[in-house]
């Protein structure tokens, strides 16, 4: 059932709908609540998978965030800051 529903998503993305009109179309609200949560988790293992796994340097690139201690939050980092070359990811 799940298979359906992301194969709708896709070809719904895939005819240019926008994408929220494209997943109302293949998820029913009272659905959403289950699987939503299933996305930022999805996207971070994505990105470090992508980070730790050569595709992209393991230095910060412009518009990573980092924490700014003086602000106490976070802050994406500028093209200068990088090319300073003084961050290292840990």
């Amino acid at each position: 059932d799940n298979c359906k529903g992301m194969r709708k998503l896709a070809m719904n993305l895939l005819l240019k709908r926008p994408a929220k009109e494209a997943l109302l179309a293949a998820l029913a609200p009272q659905d959403w609540a289950r699987h939503l949560s299933s996305l930022s988790r999805l996207a971070w293992n994505k990105a470090v998978s992508v980070r730790l796994g050569g595709a992209m340097p393991l230095r910060p690139v412009p518009g990573d965030f980092v924490w700014d201690g003086k602000a106490g939050e976070p802050r994406p980092v500028t093209a200068k800051e990088v090319s300073e070359d003084r961050w290292h990811l840990s």
